[in-house]
């Protein structure tokens, strides 16, 4: 179609042009032949651009090498220069998880408090070249460092070097999958304790009353966050008569427990929880004080337990230096009996 409008505008710019000079139907000026050869040169471009089939004005076929050319335009909406910084800065950020899980046992019969501490590191890099993390541990807290042979070496120079500094080489491809590349096992004397979990038992005839209270220890530097109470229901009460103080509780027929739930558990805030039971044996008169173990799992996050410090040294190109984005989280599983 625009080349149909152009065959027609053409004769009618030639007959203009005419009109405002003297009449000579064979002459042809300079002017009219650089506009006509314009107008063809326009043509073509078009032909060119739409890759026509034959030209029905003028009878010729377009070449293989027109029919597969372009006219190069500047693109309307050229790459965002904050994008591609945005993806210069992630080739440069070394993303570091540190993970602790604190398991822990209270035997309240025996007064025996058992502890385990152990972390995870885990990095995320997509810059392709290596790097080096350093794992200051000042307090002595690391008893066992385990490196992945895969992504890492260990770097440190001598047995006493590692007692206080280990030197982590880090060899990561070009992806944005996250890599465990070493675990740490604590040494005994790293003691946390979180929270204090409390439970109260008592008999009243045919019924069985529990009482549950957990606190937050006032010296957390987080809130803990995600908390589940879980409370093991023994065979000497009936489970489907139970009757909870809390709407959030749930009984689990098939399991045998209560399941609590909280949203978060400010440093020093305490929580409670209650329920009752009837007795199998309603009439048995000499009876032992039944014992409803209970099991917490919460997090904390951006917290550690261990004093241990991660840094990185990866400037070895000054134009594209790199930088570490470290975040932390804690895992908490308390078991009382």
């Amino acid at each position: 179609h625009f080349e149909l409008a152009l065959s027609i505008i053409l004769p009618g710019l030639y007959s203009y042009s005419v009109m405002n000079r003297a009449f000579d139907p064979f002459s042809i000026s300079d002017e009219d032949k650089l506009q006509i050869d314009n107008v063809r040169t326009l043509m073509q471009a078009v032909r060119l651009e739409a890759n026509l089939k034959p030209d029905v004005f003028s009878g010729t076929f377009a070449s293989s090498e027109a029919m597969v050319c372009s006219i190069e335009t500047p693109s309307l909406f050229p790459q965002d220069p904050m994008s591609r910084q945005g993806n210069k800065e992630e080739g440069c950020t070394v993303h570091v998880n540190l993970n602790e899980v604190l398991t822990s046992l209270y035997d309240e019969r025996a007064g025996s408090l058992s502890l385990s501490l152990e972390g995870l590191i885990n990095v995320r890099f997509s810059g392709g070249r290596p790097f080096t993390l350093n794992i200051i541990d000042q307090n002595h807290d690391i008893e066992k460092l385990i490196e992945d042979s895969k992504f890492c070496i260990k770097v440190s120079k001598s047995d006493e070097d590692l007692a206080a500094k280990k030197a982590l080489r880090v060899f990561l491809c070009d992806s944005l999958e996250t890599e465990k590349v070493a675990s740490y096992t604590c040494s005994p004397h790293v003691r946390p304790i979180p929270l204090l979990v409390k439970t109260k038992v008592r008999v009243e005839g045919p019924r069985c009353q529990v009482g549950v209270k957990i606190r937050s220890n006032p010296s957390n530097h987080r809130p803990l966050c995600k908390i589940v109470i879980i409370m093991a229901v023994p065979p000497d009460v009936k489970g489907d008569t139970v009757k909870l103080t809390k709407r959030n509780g749930i009984w689990d027929g098939m399991k045998r427990i209560i399941l609590w739930q909280l949203p978060s558990l400010q440093p020093g805030e305490l929580s409670e929880f209650q329920a009752q039971f009837q007795f199998v044996n309603p009439d048995l008169e000499h009876r032992i004080v039944p014992s409803f173990p209970v099991i917490v799992r919460c997090d904390a996050l951006q917290d550690q337990f261990s004093d241990i410090r991660i840094t990185l040294n990866g400037a070895l190109d000054s134009h594209n230096p790199l930088i570490m984005s470290l975040t932390k989280s804690v895992r908490v599983l308390h078991r009382k009996n």
